[in-house]
């Protein structure tokens, strides 16, 4: 029968690069000698760099992840014209920075536990759905760049801060 053969998951791959570099998987066996984990992993590199040569010419700027992996800010509504130009940054699908060429955290927050709380937090585009706002994609750059803006925490609803720029109080009133 014609079954294909099941590659071992990641786990298993990192135990064997880690802790069996002799493993009778790294051979090949349609070669006269016996390859071990270092052939493997140079002869893939080699391919690697060929392969990056071939498609993006000699070593240099269009080299960079951030070209290559070709990341955008689509509009919710997936509206043409309205995401975002193209953006220069790490991360991937399978990093902290979860971002691939269309989809990436919607929110990062990063908040450090004391005796007075600090949180740190950012939107991938703007606070406005309007794309007429200056606030529809102002925070684009410093999302980009892994910046973090600091995010007011309030004690009570009757501290004062000068970022406050409107209170809006809801009050439930009986019929």
């Amino acid at each position: 029968p014609n079954n294909p053969m099941r590659l071992p998951n990641r786990d298993r791959t990192v135990h064997l690069l880690l802790n069996q570099p002799n493993a009778k998987w790294f051979d090949n066996v349609k070669t006269p000698q016996k390859e071990n984990r270092s052939d493997v992993v140079n002869e893939a590199f080699k391919f690697s760099v060929d392969s990056l040569h071939r498609e993006f010419g000699l070593i240099g700027r269009s080299w960079e992840w951030g070209n290559i992996k070709n990341t955008r800010i689509s509009h919710l509504a997936k509206i043409p014209g309205m995401g975002s130009r193209l953006l220069f940054n790490g991360g991937s699908k399978t990093s902290v920075n979860a971002l691939n060429d269309r989809n990436g955290p919607s929110w990062r927050m990063v908040v450090a536990l004391g005796k007075k709380n600090q949180g740190f937090g950012i939107f991938p585009g703007g606070q406005s759905g309007n794309p007429g706002s200056f606030y529809y994609d102002d925070m684009i750059s410093t999302w980009t760049n892994g910046n973090l803006n600091e995010l007011l925490f309030l004690q009570s609803s009757k501290e004062k801060h000068k970022r406050i720029k409107n209170r809006l109080t809801l009050n439930h009133r009986a019929k």
